[in-house]
């Protein structure tokens, strides 16, 4: 499989059962109706899906499900979390061994390091994972790196080829684009994607796309024609939907919305909440009002 990421990419979920426990056919479901619906890849191990509920045995079989069932056909990333610089090797070695084509990195939190020290951590792993990286600065987890640093671990490590921005710094990223070798930059979040990829970026790593993959395709298919007015118009709405799915919690809704058009995931573990009553039946006719259910 190609490692040239660009449009429409999940965060794909993990579905569980009743028990909390990761239910590998409904996440081969899952897969199956988003390549079905265009998706260009996936990213397994988010932040934004759950991935720190998760250890390590459950991650890496998440991961495997995810390359089974995609067969090559599109490209599959791997997100690891983690200042462990033996853990971070080893995971790497066990997700090439499995099949995936990009490592992505968080950086590093929660201990507040210096810039010297960040780049000599992801210099030293460069220097042994032997596959494209993708840097994924998600502000929400603390420490976010600061842009000077990113251009910096851009423009001096070679296999550091996309980025996760989730930084919501629309200064920065045209900052990053605009240095001799810039990455190819993905957006982070479902409210950004006409943002980012009207700058530059190459695509989107979107969460909505789990429940809605043709409202997010759609996008992206305008903005890659350059259709800027049809983009814009779609991405007001996406927002729209967005705030409606997440109602009662920062994930329960996108599953609860998934079960609603027959594709079940599951409720999240603690400490993720779960919906009440009341939050399903909001949730279900913001939906409906939308149009989407």
């Amino acid at each position: 499989m190609s490692q040239n990421l660009h449009g429409a990419l999940a965060e794909i979920f993990l579905a569980l059962d009743d028990e909390g426990i990761p239910d590998t056919e409904n996440t081969r479901n899952h897969v199956r109706y988003l390549l079905a619906n265009g998706v260009k890849g996936f990213f397994v191990g988010g932040v934004a899906a759950e991935g720190f509920t998760f250890n390590v045995e459950e991650r890496l079989a998440w991961l495997k499900t995810v390359v089974d069932e995609t067969n090559g056909n599109v490209p599959v990333i791997f997100n690891i979390s983690s200042i462990n610089l033996r853990d971070v090797k080893e995971l790497a070695g066990k997700a090439v061994d499995i099949g995936c084509d990009v490592i992505s990195l968080t950086q590093t939190t929660p201990v507040l390091f210096g810039d010297a020290e960040i780049l000599k951590f992801y210099t030293t792993i460069a220097d042994t994972v032997d596959l494209p990286i993708m840097l994924y600065n998600e502000s929400a987890i603390g420490n976010t790196l600061k842009i000077d640093l990113v251009k910096k671990i851009f423009s001096t490590l070679e296999n550091f080829r996309y980025y996760k921005d989730s930084t919501h710094n629309i200064i920065d990223l045209h900052t990053l684009l605009s240095i001799e070798r810039p990455p190819q930059v993905f957006a982070g979040s479902d409210g950004l994607i006409y943002d980012i990829m009207a700058s530059g970026g190459s695509g989107i790593v979107s969460l909505v796309i789990d429940v809605f993959p043709k409202l997010i395709t759609d996008i992206v298919d305008s903005l890659e024609r350059g259709s800027f007015k049809k983009a814009l118009d779609q991405q007001r709405f996406i927002l729209k939907v967005r705030s409606v799915l997440k109602a009662g919690g920062l994930t329960s809704g996108y599953r609860y919305a998934s079960g609603l058009i027959g594709v079940e995931l599951g409720n999240p573990r603690i400490p993720y909440s779960t919906l009440s009553d009341k939050d399903k039946t909001s949730i279900k006719k913001g939906l409906e009002d939308l149009g989407l259910v």
